[in-house]
């Protein structure tokens, strides 16, 4: 197995799990990183980042590893800043003082996501589980 291998495979799981929900391939932002380089980005550029597509498009929901679990913690560090990154990207995009450049230059209104799901989560951590057939 190769990273370039996996990553492809992992592109095509996520273009097959929005297709589930109705999700068009188009919708998709893929920001760019190589498995296991997320962590040595820039946080307050990647949150910039994920807080205009958050204000982009406005979603009803926003899913996120967890990042209080030890799963979370201990385990893969892409996932540990991915995590901890759309906290903060979630906070911001409700701010009309974080990012003002978006709301000035590129008509980026503030915008308050409704609802935020956590996965990754170990039993003890866990507050709903939703079974699969």
């Amino acid at each position: 197995m190769t990273s370039e291998r996996l990553a492809r495979i992992r592109m095509l799981e996520e273009e097959q799990a929005c297709q589930l929900f109705g999700i068009p391939k188009s919708s998709i932002t893929w920001l760019q990183f190589h498995d296991g380089m997320l962590e040595y980005a820039n946080p307050r550029d990647l949150v910039e980042q994920v807080t205009g597509l958050i204000r982009k498009v406005r979603p009803d929901a926003v899913l996120a590893p967890d990042p209080g679990s030890e799963y979370v913690r201990w385990h893969k560090t892409d996932h540990r800043m991915a995590a901890n990154n759309t906290l903060d990207a979630i906070r911001a995009a409700e701010w009309h003082l974080y990012f003002p450049n978006q709301r000035l230059h590129d008509g980026l209104e503030p915008w308050a996501v409704p609802m935020e799901f956590y996965y990754y989560v170990t039993d003890k951590d866990a507050n709903y589980w939703v079974k699969h057939r």
